[in-house]
């Protein structure tokens, strides 16, 4: 386990790492950062990531896994802030074979300008497929994105959609019974709710 801005390189990867119950607040960059064989991050609370100095467009991300076998369930993430037109995830998985994401709140607390929120990002290679599940994700321009199976999420206040219009091979998105999306109508939160998106954009992003 890294937290803050820190991350374990490849050639030191981990086995096996198991996180559970820890919590996590006003990290420069990231929360939670693991990269291992087998990870479990569990029942942990990150909240006011970033803004990181650390580039001019910086991300944030409140937890962000890269490996296989892995369990991220019963976490919360809120707020965070990232820097010019970067952009803020919630969660974030990478490679996952054998992965799964349930049961997580993600909640944002305000709009920007630029960049977008993303609540879960799950991005697998070599024939992943993550299976995201009942986790739910307020306040974000997309709540999930852009491959894995999808069972009963549910994004609430979302000012651009239920997924992130990112081009994808057919068999990499299944969207599987129950996921619902629900736009923002109201002013709630801070800043313009307008979705910010160019769709060449976002794309290429």
């Amino acid at each position: 386990l890294v937290a803050g801005t820190s991350m374990f390189e490849e050639p030191r990867k981990s086995r096996r790492v198991n996180i559970d119950q820890v919590e996590v607040t006003q990290a420069a960059k990231q929360g939670i950062h693991v990269r291992a064989d087998v990870i479990s991050i569990t029942n942990s609370t990150v909240s006011y990531i970033g803004p990181s100095t650390e580039s001019p467009h910086a991300f944030s991300t409140g937890i962000m896994a890269v490996g296989n076998a892995c369990a991220i369930a019963g976490n919360a993430v809120f707020g965070g802030n990232p820097v010019g037109n970067g952009e803020i995830i919630g969660i974030a998985l990478y490679k996952s074979v054998g992965c799964r994401v349930e049961n997580n709140t993600v909640t944002f607390n305000k709009w920007f300008e630029y960049g977008r929120n993303y609540g879960i990002w799950t991005r697998p290679e070599a024939g992943g497929m993550p299976l995201v599940s009942n986790n739910f994700v307020s306040g974000a321009h997309y709540a999930f994105g852009p491959a894995g199976a999808f069972k009963g999420n549910l994004g609430a206040d979302l000012s651009c959609g239920l997924f992130a219009n990112r081009v994808a091979p057919p068999d990499k998105r299944f969207d599987l019974v129950e996921n619902n999306g629900i736009l923002s109508t109201s002013s709630a939160m801070p800043g313009d709710a307008t979705c910010p998106d160019d769709p060449e954009l976002a794309i290429n992003r």
